[in-house]
This record gives C-alpha cells, structure tokens and sequence, in this order.
C-alpha cells in the first residue's frame, strides 16, 4: 500500500491504478472482438444519386444473424470481464482487487486501534471491571466476520461489472444496427463503436475507484465496531478528507470531525457520497469520561 497523503488518505492510489489498467485491457480485447465480428458482416458498397451521388452500404444481415451477434458481443464482453454467469466465480479477477483494500484497511486500523489499546493499558484505563487488551489481529483476519464482510464486497463489485458489460453490450449492438439500418459507412460505425467502449472504460474508472476505497474505508468501520464490542470502550471515526482540488465542499467541511462508525457509515451510504471519495477515516478511543486516550490525537479531532 502506498504511503497515505493529504491528497489520498486511503493509501490505496497504486491499487486503484493498477486495476483500472486491468480493467481497461480486458474491456480493450472485447472491444478488438466485437470490431473484427463486425467488419467481418458481408457489405456491399451503394451509390444512389439525390442532387449528387450518395454512397451508402447494405449490410447483408438476416433477423437470426442479428441474434447470433447480440449474442457474440455479450459473450465477448463476458469473457473478458469474467461475467459470463449470474453468480460471482470462485476464481474471478476481480476479487483479489478488492480483498487487498480490505485486508489493508483491517490491518491499518487495528494497528493504529492497538496502539491506543495500549496507551488505556498503561493508563489504567477499566470498563465493566476488566483491563481492555489488545486485539488479535489474525484473529480478526480468520473470523467468518471479516471472510463474509470481504465475499458480500465482492459479490457486490461483481454485480456492478456484469451490469457495465450488459450495458456496454447493449448499447454497441444498437450502434452497429443503427449504423447498418441507415447505411453508414462501416469506419464510421467502427469509431462509435470505440467511442462507446471509451464511455465504458471511464464508467469502469468509476467503479474500480469508488469501490477499492469502500473496501478500505468499509474495512476500518468494521475493526473500530470490533475493538468497541471487545474492549467495551467507546470508538468515534474521524472523518479524513482528500485534500483536493476536487473535493466536494461538504466532504472537506468533515475533515477531523468525529462521529460514531454508524453515523460515517450511514453518511457514506447516503446519495452519491461514495461515488469517487477519496476520503478515508481512522479512529479515537475514549475512556470512561469522553476523553481522547490517544494524546496525539488530543486537539487535532473536533467533536
């Protein structure tokens, strides 16, 4: 994971990269297939003369062979984006891109959760009676908790790209029987086409970024409710904003904020906010009176 900045918090610039080029050269060989499929449609060349000479091609397409190719672009787009199936695969590509933000975000805040563990250790720090301890963090890594919290993530990614590429199945097959209907030329029917696949890739670009930050964002939510019901102390999730230039107003106006992981979570989940937020939070521990354990952290939260 890359060192989190002011600018991405979450660390998670590498991965976010490394996945939109995966994505974009699977969606680029379905792109190369669909093209060959259709210049590969017997055309012949027309001219026609209304006031000066119009070309126009005929396309030599019966009503089954628009099927067979509805049918062989789907099949394209889901070959390369491993969709071919109503349920996520247990080998699909795509899981391992989420599992890594979610085990980084998991490990990173039970890292910085133990530390302040050990600071309300030393303080003398007591709830119900009993000393808080550390957490177990393979534990954590082990429990059917965090397997199921990754697989419900994953599953859920997985029904976001099988939507892109039925969408992006969709909307090629109108543009090549629209542009054979009206007679263009095939080049230009070629190059929506590839404008429609360009569409496709920046809404691919949307759901790799939205989504490797959930992960990680959803992962550390989840370990802060973990030391809460382990430890019996009280965790609020400071809001940290991406310092960007475009950064909604309103996620900038969080920065250092401090609510309870329901309240970030319920926020998160609330309109467009997980769309393209590179937000990020971590999180306090307080003591039996409301206090910050943490003393670095001590001033630099607003409550």
């Amino acid at each position: 994971m890359a060192k989190p900045t002011d600018k991405d918090p979450t660390g998670q610039r590498t991965n976010r990269r490394a996945t939109n080029a995966k994505f974009a050269k699977r969606l680029k060989i379905a792109e190369r297939k669909i093209i060959a499929q259709f210049r590969a449609i017997p055309r012949n060349r027309r001219q026609q003369k209304v006031n000066s000479t119009l070309v126009f091609y005929q396309y030599d397409m019966s009503s089954r062979d628009l099927q067979a190719l509805q049918l062989a672009i789907q099949n394209y787009l889901d070959a390369s984006l491993g969709t071919q199936g109503d349920l996520m695969p247990d080998d699909w590509w795509y899981r391992s891109q989420i599992e890594l933000p979610y085990r980084q975000g998991t490990l990173q805040e039970l890292i910085d959760l133990n530390q302040q563990l050990e600071q309300a250790i030393i303080q003398g720090v007591t709830v119900r009676g009993f000393t808080p301890t550390t957490i177990n963090t393979t534990g954590v890594l082990l429990s059917p908790r965090y397997n199921d919290a990754v697989r419900s993530a994953q599953v859920f990614d997985y029904g976001l790209v099988k939507t892109l590429s039925t969408k992006t199945a969709d909307q090629v097959f109108n543009e090549i029987t629209l542009g054979a209907k009206a007679g263009d030329n095939p080049t230009d029917i070629v190059k929506r086409i590839r404008n429609r696949f360009n569409v496709s890739e920046s809404n691919a670009k949307r759901i790799t970024d939205t989504e490797i930050n959930r992960a990680y964002n959803d992962a550390r939510l989840d370990a802060q409710k973990i030391a809460a019901e382990d430890s019996g102390l009280k965790v609020m999730s400071i809001h940290i904003s991406s310092l960007l230039a475009t950064t909604r107003p309103h996620h900038r106006a969080r920065h250092r904020h401090a609510y309870t992981p329901e309240q970030q979570a319920k926020w998160w989940d609330s309109g467009s906010e997980r769309i393209n937020c590179m937000c990020t939070t971590r999180s306090a521990l307080l003591d039996t009176s409301g206090g910050v354990i943490d003393q670095e952290l001590q001033g630099k939260i607003i409550t």
